[in-house]
């Protein structure tokens, strides 16, 4: 078997992390390309600072050549969950069987325990009720699979008029209302939405994935905001304001810079305020203000558990298919 070096990839360096992006996109070549990501957000994404997490870019290449053949990549958190690393190596189809993808792996690993990390966390993207190359590389290398996601895609050149009319349908949601806001959240929401986003790995499904709830603070969130600009990313975002003005459920969509497609971020309805409707009046509150602020925008790409029935039922009335499954993936170390 040929012997790999694997490298570092700086960002910094725009000709190898264009290479970086360019073999990922490669090995993704059977993907709906808006689930991929452009090159544009990519730059920014690895180039601009970012407060929540270190990002190690690797490459594989033959002994002595300089031609890319697989791209790994390992994402240490810093807030929280100090147990785990979220992880990925991708190998295009013509280079895979040759242990590319395990010398990236290997180093993956290597580098997680050298940090103290007991936990591996990855994905692998499939067609709906299918397996996938990514899928059966990781389950031979240790990986189980901890939840099941399905990956959604709602066309808004098309969903324009069943979206108002969805609209026109809704109550007064007893009393509730909802606020939209762009690249800041306002002072008044600020603590309610902070309160949301430290309880959400609580109010969604996660399998048997070995996440802990993250501390969000007014600064964190300020901080976290300041990124995305730097990032040149749009953001929307949408709240549910009970009627004693506590925050009660929130999402948000995220236009990536370049690109013509949102992705939604989080989407939460805390307990003690469900059967009212909010989980479908929050999206329609983003995606009916998406289509009139960004008309470029072509599509709006989610993801969520396949047992996550409620969230399921809102994303089908909105006009959402599901174009693919994505397996969560974990490794103790």
């Amino acid at each position: 078997m040929t012997d790999f070096e694997i490298r570092v990839v700086d960002p910094a360096d725009e000709a190898h992390l264009k290479q970086w992006w360019g073999v990922r996109r490669e090995a993704n070549a059977d993907r709906l390309t808006h689930l991929l990501p452009g090159w544009e957000a990519t730059r920014r994404r690895y180039q601009a600072p970012t407060p929540e997490s270190d990002a190690v870019l690797l490459g594989a290449y033959a002994d002595g050549e300089e031609a890319m053949l697989g791209a790994g990549r390992v994402i240490l958190h810093r807030n929280e969950n100090p147990h785990l690393v979220n992880a990925d190596v991708q190998v295009p189809p013509q280079h895979r069987r040759r242990g590319i993808g395990s010398a990236l792996l290997t180093e993956v690993e290597r580098r997680a325990r050298d940090d103290g990390r007991t936990h591996v966390l990855s994905a692998a993207h499939c067609p709906p009720g299918e397996e996938s190359a990514g899928a059966v590389f990781a389950a031979t290398r240790g990986f189980a699979k901890a939840n099941v996601d399905q990956v959604k895609v709602l066309d808004l050149r098309e969903c324009g008029p069943h979206l108002d009319a969805l609209a026109a349908e809704q109550g007064d949601l007893d009393g509730y209302r909802i606020e939209t806001y762009g690249e800041a959240a306002p002072e008044h929401l600020i603590d309610g939405v902070c309160e949301l986003l430290s309880g959400f790995f609580g109010e969604i499904p996660l399998g048997d994935l070995v996440l802990e709830d993250s501390l969000w603070t007014p600064e964190r969130l300020r901080a976290a905001e300041q990124s995305a600009r730097d990032q040149g990313s749009l953001d929307l975002t949408a709240v549910a304001v009970a009627p004693d003005g506590a925050v009660a459920g929130m999402t948000d969509l995220t236009i990536p810079v370049g690109e013509a497609k949102a992705v939604i971020g989080v989407t939460v309805v805390a307990k003690a305020h469900r059967g009212h409707g909010l989980g479908l009046a929050l999206k329609l509150a983003t995606h009916r203000k998406l289509r009139t602020a960004y008309p470029d925008c072509e599509c709006v790409v989610t993801g969520n558990a396949a047992v996550n029935t409620h969230m399921n039922a809102v994303n089908e009335r909105l006009g959402y298919r599901v174009v693919e499954d994505a397996y969560e993936l974990q490794k103790e170390l």
